[in-house]
């Protein structure tokens, strides 16, 4: 029983391994500006994950996440499907959104709707504005340098 239990973590752990050397291989034969879109999907899940603005209540700082931030998940989803499409398609899925996502993000800024109660901005609000940024610059380098060629 004990050797069927260390065959099933050493399966387990080599499927990890070969996946990983699968998605290290990849990433390495990337571009330089794909592997920044890459970089840029990381930071997406920062600003995602991260409280946009804070306010003082009772004594104690209470956050706020960005009401919409999860739509910069599809984003990402979106950034991914666009790695196996034809390069035109996938710089009008990846800009397209985060055009529309950027500028709902000012919005939500010149609003000051994120909250009824009095708030003020985090740094990772402004991530929320950099990122969708950051996805429409590299869509178009990797565009115009044929790295999806």
């Amino acid at each position: 029983m004990i050797d069927f239990v260390k065959d099933i973590f050493a399966w387990i752990f080599s499927l990890i391994k070969r996946v990983a050397e699968f998605l290290i291989a990849g990433f390495l034969e990337l571009g330089l500006f794909s592997k920044l879109l890459c970089f840029t999907i990381v930071l997406a899940f920062f600003a995602v994950i991260k409280p946009s603005a804070r306010y003082y209540i009772f004594e104690n700082w209470s956050y706020i996440n960005n009401p919409m931030s999860e739509n910069l998940i599809g984003i990402v989803i979106l950034i991914i499907i666009g790695f196996f499409i034809r390069p035109l398609f996938a710089l009008f899925l990846r800009v397209i959104p985060s055009v529309a996502y950027f500028v709902w993000v000012i919005y939500l800024q010149a609003t000051r709707s994120i909250s009824k109660a009095p708030y003020e901005l985090t740094f990772w609000h402004y991530l929320n504005m950099i990122v969708p940024l950051l996805i429409i610059a590299f869509s178009f380098a990797i565009y115009f340098s044929r790295e999806d060629s």
